[in-house]
């Protein structure tokens, strides 16, 4: 009789650890600030459909610190584990291209017969419409100017707006539109200003030595932190939860 030593995957981890604190999604949701979507998408093991590995890598590490595991411990088993599908997929890849090689190999010799021919006939019959036609003038028609039509933008939906400011120097990371716009230190009692289409990630280091307002609104960067840092996704529905600053 055998047994499989094959280790549980890191989503399966994750599951397994979140049932051993019988917490439910909807408690890991409200504690942590994930939404429902991502924690699913990380416990099914479906990093791909995530917008981006940075959001993936993100929520991975507050989950795993979240559950009590070592975050850069999941992280690094979720390398490895991509690194295996990545194998796997390759020679399968790998397998496809060669039995495509053979397949186009065996018909190779009719269709090198078949241009060929094609190019034999092809060249007989323009040799005799040369010969047997008369010489003419060709004339080339005037090419007709096409008018260059300026391009229309199309209405700008309002921006989204992400205030910073440092009580103390402070360590951020800005990705808006999932571009890194910002990675580095905020000093003390300045104010930093970016904008967004869509959403903002966001990562900062001491939660405490800076506040956030998202178009005006203020952001709780309290909620979900670990040991201080924090990282959080704001987006348009954010604003509907959020009280306004006051003026």
């Amino acid at each position: 009789m055998s047994f499989s030593t094959q280790p549980p995957r890191l989503n399966e981890v994750l599951k397994l650890n979140r049932e051993r604190r019988r917490a439910s999604l909807q408690t890991v949701h409200q504690d942590t600030r994930i939404s429902l979507t991502y924690l699913e998408m990380l416990e099914a093991g479906q990093y791909d459909k995530f917008p981006a590995e940075v959001y993936c890598l993100g929520f991975m590490r507050k989950y795993a610190a979240y559950l009590g595991m070592d975050p850069e411990e999941a992280v690094a088993q979720y390398r490895q584990e991509q690194e295996a599908v990545k194998a796997v997929a390759k020679q399968e890849e790998d397998k496809r291209s060669e039995t495509e090689k053979k397949e186009k190999s065996t018909d190779m010799a009719k269709v090198l017969t078949l241009l060929l021919l094609l190019i034999l006939v092809g060249g007989w019959w323009l040799f005799t419409i040369v010969r047997s036609s008369s010489k003419r003038e060709t004339r080339r028609l005037p090419s007709i100017a096409q008018r260059g039509m300026a391009p229309v933008t199309p209405p700008l939906s309002d921006r989204l707006t992400l205030t910073a400011r440092a009580r103390e120097s402070v360590w951020m990371r800005v990705t808006p539109d999932k571009k890194l716009d910002f990675e580095g230190f905020v000093a003390a009692g300045s104010t930093r200003t970016w904008e967004a289409n869509d959403e903002f990630f966001i990562r900062i280091g001491n939660v405490a030595a800076v506040s956030l307002t998202l178009n005006g609104m203020a952001v709780d960067t309290g909620s979900g932190a670990v040991q201080s840092v924090n990282e959080m996704v704001l987006d348009r529905a954010s604003l509907a939860s959020r009280p306004e600053t006051p003026q």
